[in-house]
């Protein structure tokens, strides 16, 4: 009787400290804008995905040109807030779009 009470308490613990060491979803620290930390923290080579899922926003597509791509996304940290105030460069290749350059300077509308 006492093996069968001293397992269901240690399945009991198990399953507790099983719950309470569950990590909680990701929530974004910028949820709609580009901190700083997340722009210098963009590489070269890195997939849009990849890029994105820093960013914690997919960005607005602001030009095309086979085979590049500038994505345009609002920062967190301008005083005055016209949109697009980060682009990301991106080129097709190995399967992907992969960053290419970056800036703060470049503006679209």
């Amino acid at each position: 009787m006492r093996n069968r009470s001293t397992a269901a308490l240690s399945t009991l613990v198990l399953l507790l400290i099983g719950l309470l060491s569950t990590a909680a979803p990701a929530q974004a620290d910028t949820p709609n804008c580009v901190s700083r930390a997340e722009y210098r923290s963009i590489q070269n080579g890195w997939s849009k995905g990849v890029v994105a899922s820093v960013f914690d926003i997919n960005g607005r597509r602001a030009s095309v040109g086979d085979p590049y791509q500038a994505r345009v996304y609002d920062d967190c940290w301008r005083a005055s807030k016209t949109t697009g105030n980060v682009s990301v460069f991106y080129k097709y290749r190995s399967g992907a779009w992969r960053v290419v350059d970056k800036t703060t300077d470049f503006w679209h509308p």
